[in-house]
Formats: C-alpha cells, sequence, structure tokens
C-alpha cells in the first residue's frame, strides 16, 4: 500500500517498453559496477577505522577506477529517444561521483577530514540523485 503512495508522488515517466529494455540493460550493469566496487568500499571503511589511511586512500582510488568501464558501459547503452538528455544527466551524475570519490582518496592521503567530509557530502547528495532518477526509471538493481 505505501509503495502504491509513493508511486504516484514521483516524477517518474511511464513505462514504455523502450525504457523497460534500457532498465534491465542498465540494471545489469550496475549489478557488476557494485560487485566490483562494494569490496573495495567495505576494505577502505575497515581501513579507515583501523587507521590505515594510506591503505584506505589506496583502496579508494582503486574503487573510483574499477568504475570507469562500467560508467563507460551505461554511457553506450542507447537510451530511449524521448529520455536521452535525462539519461546523459544521470551518468554525468555517477561521473561527478566517481571523480569526487577519486578527490576522497586524495583527501585521505593529505589526511584533510575536513575536505573528505565535504567530498562525502556531496557524494551523498549526488546519489541520493542518481538513486531517486534510477528508481523512477524503473532500474530496481541502479537504484540501491
Amino acid at each position: 500500500m505505501l509503495t502504491a503512495g509513493l508511486a504516484g508522488c514521483t516524477n517518474a515517466p511511464p513505462p514504455t517498453p523502450a525504457r523497460s529494455k534500457f532498465a534491465i540493460a542498465a540494471d545489469k550493469i550496475c549489478a557488476n559496477l557494485t560487485d566490483a566496487v562494494k569490496p573495495l568500499r567495505d576494505d577502505a571503511t575497515r581501513a579507515v577505522e583501523n587507521d590505515e589511511l594510506d591503505l584506505a586512500a589506496d583502496l579508494t582510488h582503486r574503487a573510483a577506477g574499477s568504475a570507469t568501464a562500467f560508467l563507460d558501459k551505461l554511457a553506450a547503452l542507447e537510451p530511449p529517444d524521448e529520455d536521452r538528455a535525462e539519461v546523459r544527466r544521470w551518468i554525468a551524475d555517477l561521473r561527478a561521483q566517481q571523480t569526487k570519490t577519486d578527490a576522497v582518496a586524495d583527501a585521505i592521503e593529505a589526511r584533510d577530514p575536513v575536505t573528505a567530509t565535504r567530498l562525502n557530502e556531496e557524494i551523498a547528495d549526488l546519489a541520493r540523485r542518481t538513486r531517486r532518477f534510477a528508481f523512477d526509471f524503473g532500474m530496481q538493481t541502479c537504484s540501491k
């Protein structure tokens, strides 16, 4: 019941076969991205907790770098013509998250927690926006 109520509160485009096809293809890429990045991110978090900042920075750089191939695959997908601009903005926001993640690694290396915290807040804002778009578009995995 709650899901039905929330569905009416979004700016979701109506489902079409082309949108569904794009969402399925994008979700496969997002699943592979998550599989590649999550272990690195989890290890980086543990490294920070253990005050192993050089290791945390290295793992964070690796996580950001590993996303490139997946983001390139997302960019290569053909979105429906009517959604092309919105999908390109979504991918640009995902790339901005990647760039900021790499900058977090630089801040960790520099022992600059203020910058790292600010960047992580910016990443969180971008993540909320990209997940909302993915959810509205019908992407189950990309919206998580």
